[in-house]
């Protein structure tokens, strides 16, 4: 997960030319937010427990950062994934509109809409 205001430091420097680029999504963008630190801008960096928010496999059991019931974002995903997590968050209420109004309901107890059908074997893994 990062904040706006760094993914919008590493694209202005990217559209300027001033980013190096190493092979792998994952790797490079750890390249570019140094990048972007080194350049003067400051980056906090917290991982305190990322394992717990973060779900690297995009799966319910995994031997790996498996996606739980406090999981903010999931890696590996597509389209037919996302869409299919997002209408669990709004039918679960963690998102809800009024007119053109969007509003976030954050869980009181940090636990987030069931994903595990969402990631079941009939949708297909990007790449995989």
């Amino acid at each position: 997960v990062m904040t706006m205001d760094i993914v919008r430091d590493i694209a202005a420097m990217g559209k300027a030319g001033e980013l190096q680029m190493i092979f792998g999504d994952d790797p490079c963008s750890g390249v570019h937010v140094q990048q972007v630190t080194k350049a003067g801008k400051f980056c906090a960096i917290d991982d305190q427990g990322s394992y717990t928010f973060f779900g690297m496999e995009p799966a319910c059991v995994a031997k790996f950062g498996q996606v739980g019931a406090k999981t903010w974002v999931v890696h590996h995903v597509g389209v037919e994934r996302i869409d299919c997590m997002y209408d669990a968050d709004v039918r679960e209420g963690y998102y809800t509109y009024e007119g053109d109004q969007l509003t976030i309901n954050a869980p009181a107890d940090g636990r987030f809409p069931a994903l595990c059908d969402c990631l079941g074997a009939n949708l297909t893994i990007p790449n995989g």
